[in-house]
């Protein structure tokens, strides 16, 4: 499959802010059945519920994180009770030549887990069955992040994963999953023991290392939506531990001297350290003035005063404007570094890397924020720490790829909701001409799960030396390519 050229993401965000379909969707607009569908013989085979667009429930399910895909909407949304549901829908939709996709959190940055045809949400499938005894989570592929974490913390334990809380456990682990457990305990998948996932053929399929291995393999760190849909994951499961917690945020007057410890920190730090280090810029309407921020969240799994030490440099470099620094639990410290989000038009994209920026990298990122559009809602540059014990692993020995790296920057342009199509436009080149300034300091890789539709070469970078096998697999599993997206994994390399 081509990939998407940046201009055509261009053009199609334009036209979703004009109520039209996304180019980055396209491949949504093939025919989806009209009105001589006959929906009523789905309906009547699940166990779930089919809301069609007439349903008073329609209009809030199934919507995209991302509104540049708000105006695809399917043509029916399938709520799954459980995987039988899955295989019906699977089944069905081919028979009746209709297109669909699986949707868990509605998180893809691209817009992919939304359709014209038939959406095929597992939300409803999202119960935790635990074993104490033996530490293992059998999760159902519709749980998001902190109904999971709810779920576990109760029992007295946890499974490492991400801070935004509305996301879904299923695309979240398919994409590997770092967050600030990563270097203590490493990527999510790493956790996985097996998963079951419905194919193209309409079967549900256990893959684990003896069943379905290749599979399996594909299944940690491969991508959701490539190779079928997941119905349920089963995670070793860790026990609560103590930790140190907080964030410190400064004036983004000292944002270079801050930067500068701070990356260094993040880089450097002991395998019990994560962080999430942003340089930010926002505001609340076109023009107004901003709030701009350099500032430092983190989990430590170690003593207050080790964690004071780690932060000394930065603590050091400027007086803080805002400082907490706590210890508890896991379970405390999770909830302290939660994020909650609300869907908003963005483009974002990553990049890994293994060393620090040099100085003229760090003034290539200012010069850029000093050029922030004056139309944009928000303009972020995070360092997320990665490595750690998730480095530890071969890099072929999962589909998750990026071991070697010591950082993931995730850098991102919001808009407002009523932006003009050039005022979109404005933020959309600010983060490329971001993303062209720092590219030097990076390694040429992305993450997956921070899907960028208008990242040119994203089989190397999603996937590298990964990527040949995955189109194996591909193509066992999947030969007629009935899940496909603009970045999935092609029957053909």
């Amino acid at each position: 499959m081509s990939p998407i050229s940046r201009r055509a993401f261009f053009t199609g965000t334009t036209r979703a802010a004009l109520g039209m379909a996304a180019t980055s969707n396209a491949w949504v607009l093939q025919g989806c059945g009209g009105s001589g569908t006959n929906w009523g013989s789905l309906a009547a085979q699940l166990d779930g519920q089919l809301l069609l667009p007439s349903n008073p429930l329609y209009p809030a399910t199934g919507l995209s994180e991302n509104t540049v895909s708000a105006a695809i909407r399917p043509a029916a949304i399938a709520l799954c009770a459980n995987a039988r549901d899955v295989q019906t829908c699977v089944v069905w939709a081919q028979d009746n030549g209709m297109p669909l996709v699986a949707q868990s959190g509605a998180h893809s940055y691209g817009g992919y887990s939304t359709t014209r045809g038939l959406l095929i949400s597992v939300r409803p499938i999202n119960a935790v069955r635990f074993d104490p005894q033996n530490e293992i989570a059998t999760i159902g592929s519709g749980m998001q992040l902190g109904t999971l974490y709810d779920t576990l913390f109760s029992q007295g334990f946890f499974v490492p994963a991400g801070r935004c809380t509305s996301v879904g456990i299923a695309g979240f682990v398919l994409g590997g999953g770092f967050g600030f457990e990563t270097r203590r305990f490493g990527v999510t998948c790493d956790l996985m023991m097996e998963t079951e996932i419905v194919t193209a053929d309409g079967r549900l399929l256990v893959c684990n290392e003896a069943q379905n291995a290749d599979l399996f393999w594909a299944c940690r760190g491969g991508g959701g939506g490539n190779f079928g849909i997941n119905t349920s994951f089963t995670m070793r499961a860790l026990p609560i531990v103590a930790t140190t917690y907080g964030k410190v945020v400064w004036s983004f007057d000292d944002v270079e001297a801050v930067w500068t410890e701070l990356q260094t920190i993040a880089i450097t730090a002991p395998d019990a350290m994560g962080m999430r280090n942003g340089i930010a810029r926002s505001r609340t309407s076109v023009g107004a003035s901003s709030t701009d921020t350099v500032s430092a969240l983190f989990i430590y799994f170690g003593p207050e005063d080790e964690a004071r030490d780690i932060l000394a440099p930065a603590l050091n470099a400027a007086p803080p404007t805002e400082i907490t620094i706590a210890t508890g639990s896991i379970a405390d410290a999770t909830g302290f570094v939660a994020e909650e989000s609300s869907p908003n038009g963005f483009l974002a994209k990553s990049a890994y890397a293994e060393v620090p920026f040099p100085a003229a990298g760090i003034s290539a990122i200012l010069d850029l924020f000093s050029r922030w559009p004056a139309s944009s809602r928000a303009g972020v540059f995070d360092l997320h720490t990665v490595g750690g014990v998730s480095n530890t692993i071969s890099r072929t020995a999962t589909a998750y790829v990026h071991r070697g790296a010591q950082a993931c920057f995730e850098y991102e342009a919001d808009w407002f909701d009523d932006a003009t199509p050039q005022q979109i436009e404005e933020s959309i080149a600010w983060v490329e001409a971001l993303g062209d300034a720092v590219r030097p300091y990076f390694n040429g890789e992305a993450y997956q799960n921070f899907i960028d539709p208008t990242l040119i070469d994203w089989q190397q970078a999603y996937y590298a030396e990964n990527f040949a096998r995955l189109v194996e697999v591909k193509r066992t599993h999947d030969p007629g390519n009935v899940f496909h997206f603009p970045q999935s994994i092609p029957v053909e390399a």
